[in-house]
């Protein structure tokens, strides 16, 4: 309770504060906090004086490069439990070198775990596969070089890369495109699969795409990628067709079907509609997804845990209306229907509905409410509300704070030991932004919760510091 108690202080503190000198900036503002302003000011006026001067000049630099770093240190306790990580993400990028026929590109990101971990849940609750031990671990995400053919005649990229064409498929190797611009273009690749959390030492992928643009508005793509596991001794080959079609300027449809080894694996169609005037806007989407079998560690990875898929058909249709210039909802439902044979643990029929309200008043200041209905076969079922409000007086910070209430029953059986869980849980957080220059913010988020089923309270605190040159 003292933990809550601190927490909501906290808040209560950090929002109050930067509430109150939103109002004190404001032109018309009733209260006289002139120092305060004028103290900010002249903070910023010599903070932006300080690193111009010890910034170099950047227009050279910014011609051909750019570069995001955020750093991120964030803190959670429960009861008796705590965890601290840092961690930083960078994303670099060089364009148009050599007359336009040279990119290069990186991210990727570094963490620590900073108070170590027992790597046991029984004695520590928030112990994950990050905290192996309390040295910094590594992560990059794509390195590669971009080859461009001025004529668009191909492109090469080679080094660490997510190939689009086939399903993102991460991998270290080489991505050929041939005849980018053309009616009927397509790419080969070749590479070993990149995996964080296994070895991966002796497998390769390797695939290609075929792009037509057989009339206005359509674009199909046939698709192939092969997937080589030594680790199990067998391959996946997956084949996928893809075609997008644009109707007039309001309405975009798209349709997939694929298949792996041999076997469906699913078919699906998408389509969004945008109103003219922009009053609102309508996306469905209908997928149906079959029973392979397959025991891939790529493509279905959680096999070896929850058996294999079963087959099952997912609904969803979404919407936004403008009711009024201050007033927008954003409906949706989603259902996921499953054959009655097809019915277990891990393929559970269900349907979801949700809706947001969103309000603008005032320039300065937005509201939202959100609520969330989860009902699932065999009484399982989940109701979330939140809301919260914005105060951004300037495009250089703003505020956020926002509650919410979730509570939820689960049923679950394993080897016939039957159990139910229905807690609820209350949350109260902030949110605060700040630009500091033109290429730096600062970000802080304060989070706390009460959950019945916990005995204790649960308390996050995550900031930001990104840099943008």
């Amino acid at each position: 309770m003292k933990t809550k108690k601190t927490a909501i202080n906290i808040i209560f503190i950090v929002s109050t504060v930067w509430l109150v000198a939103g109002l004190a900036w404001s032109d018309d503002s009733r209260f006289s906090l002139a120092p305060l302003k004028e103290g900010f000011n002249s903070f910023k006026e010599n903070f932006n004086l300080f690193t111009e001067k010890i910034s170099p000049d950047l227009s050279t630099f910014k011609e051909h490069f750019s570069l995001d770093n955020r750093v991120v240190y964030q803190y959670r306790s429960l009861g008796g439990d705590s965890d601290s990580d840092i961690y930083e993400y960078w994303n670099f990028r060089g364009d148009n070198f050599l007359s336009g026929r040279l990119d290069v590109y990186f991210s990727g990101r570094l963490n620590k775990d900073l108070d170590g971990t027992t790597q046991s849940l029984l004695s520590d609750r928030f112990v994950s596969v990050e905290d192996i031990d309390e040295s910094w671990q590594d992560q990059v995400y794509q390195l590669y070089a971009n080859w461009k053919d001025p004529q668009h005649r191909f492109r090469i990229k080679i080094g660490r890369q997510y190939v689009e064409d086939v399903g993102w498929v991460h991998m270290d190797g080489g991505f050929l495109r041939l005849y980018e611009k053309e009616k009927i273009s397509g790419s080969i690749f070749l590479g070993k699969p990149v995996s964080y959390y296994s070895s991966t030492s002796d497998d390769w992928t390797a695939g290609y795409s075929i792009n037509v643009l057989p009339w206005d508005g359509n674009k199909t793509r046939l698709s192939y990628v092969r997937y080589q596991d030594e680790r199990v001794s067998r391959n996946d080959d997956l084949a996928t067709l893809d075609t997008w079609q644009r109707f007039g300027n309001q309405t975009r449809a798209h349709g997939r079907l694929s298949f792996l080894d041999d076997e469906f694996q699913m078919a699906g169609i998408d389509v969004s509609y945008i109103a003219p005037d922009g009053s609102y806007d309508v996306y469905m989407r209908l997928d149906r997804w079959g029973d392979p079998g397959n025991q891939s560690r790529e493509y279905d990875a959680l096999t070896g845990i929850l058996d294999n898929r079963k087959q099952f058909t997912l609904f969803s249709i979404r919407s936004s209306f403008i009711v009024k210039p201050w007033l927008s909802i954003s409906p949706g439902i989603s259902s996921r229907i499953v054959d009655e044979s097809d019915q277990d643990n891990r393929n559970r029929q269900f349907q979801n509905y949700d809706c947001t309200f969103n309000i603008t008043t005032h320039d300065n200041w937005d509201a939202s409410v959100s609520l969330n209905y989860w009902d699932v076969k065999n009484s399982d079922h989940f109701f979330g509300l939140t809301g919260e409000v914005d105060y951004h007086k300037s495009k250089n910070w703003e505020v956020t704070v926002g509650t919410s209430y979730m509570t939820y029953e689960y049923h679950f059986d394993i080897t016939d030991y039957s159990r139910g869980l229905s807690p609820d849980a209350y949350t109260i957080y902030t949110n605060a932004k700040i630009k500091l220059t033109d290429s730096i913010t600062l970000k802080a988020e304060l989070e706390l919760e009460d959950n019945s089923y916990e005995s204790d309270n649960s308390l996050r605190f995550r900031t930001s510091l990104i840099t943008r040159l």
